[in-house]
């Protein structure tokens, strides 16, 4: 059996995961690179455990957590929710129609 076999590419399927993952897995599995598992790590926004030194990751909440990221609703490219439009009164001081 070829080490291609069972494996997406640049990753790791899902069957092949093995239940607990270190660091290189989990970023196969994820599709991401080291520094945005780490960032995610750090902001608490992935589920992650030390074993020692090393962070370790299961594969049952990793699934979790994808599976939830997916189900949440779309951001808007504004960032603040209320998209262009809005009352003068919505705008920040000095930012209205000159008066």
């Amino acid at each position: 059996m070829r080490a291609e076999e069972g494996r997406q590419k640049d990753g790791i399927s899902g069957e092949d995961a093995p239940e607990i993952m270190d660091l290189r897995a989990a970023t196969k599995y994820l599709h991401v690179c080291r520094d945005s598992v780490y960032k995610a790590i750090y902001t608490r926004q992935l589920p992650a455990f030390r074993l020692g030194s090393r962070w370790r990751f299961h594969k049952a909440l990793l699934d979790r957590w994808i599976h939830e990221r997916s189900n949440e609703p779309k951001r808007p490219a504004s960032g603040d929710g209320r998209g262009r439009a809005g009352s003068s009164s919505e705008r920040p001081a000095g930012e209205g129609d000159p008066s």
